[in-house]
């Protein structure tokens, strides 16, 4: 059975870090990568910014930011709005287009929250402590590679194949 668990765990630990390298479809519009979707909590989070000013926030270059901008300006996500008495300053800010991803995104988010909480309501304490105790010595292991190998796991049942 700890086979099974640690290679279990494993396979979870990859899915969610390929499901974060997955592009995102969020109102219509395809291919929204975690880039963008930072940069779209930015500035929502960070109203009536220049360039220069997201790219200290976020801490990358300005041509970086000038990418994304120049991306999701084209989808109609962000734009370049112009500063009044200074012809040459622009802010960035997200359409309305733009405000109705970062609804569903956030939306989608709270879903996937609550159905963990749901989920960990279900429990008895018991199972929630040892839930916790497993999550607290995992995080202080190296996470690599797993090879089962029987005598690593020497309480496995008798008869019980390995993963």
């Amino acid at each position: 059975m700890q086979c099974k668990i640690i290679g279990n765990l494993y396979n979870t630990i990859n899915n969610i870090k390929l499901r974060q390298k997955e592009p995102m479809i969020l109102k219509g519009i395809d291919g929204l990568n975690k880039a963008d979707i930072k940069f779209i909590d930015t500035i929502s989070l960070n109203l009536n910014q220049n360039a220069t000013t997201l790219a200290t926030i976020l801490n990358v270059s300005r041509g970086a930011i000038t990418q994304i901008v120049n991306r999701l300006e084209q989808i109609d996500v962000v734009e370049r709005v112009p500063v009044k008495g200074n012809r040459k300053e622009k802010i960035i800010q997200l359409t309305s287009l733009g405000k109705e991803i970062k609804k569903e995104k956030d939306k989608n988010h709270q879903n996937a929250n609550r159905e963990m909480c749901n989920f960990l309501r279900s429990l008895e304490a018991n199972e929630l402590k040892a839930i916790m105790m497993f999550l607290n010595k995992i995080n202080t292991l190296d996470i690599s590679r797993f090879d089962c190998l029987g005598h690593d796991c020497a309480l496995e049942s008798k008869g019980e194949q390995h993963a």
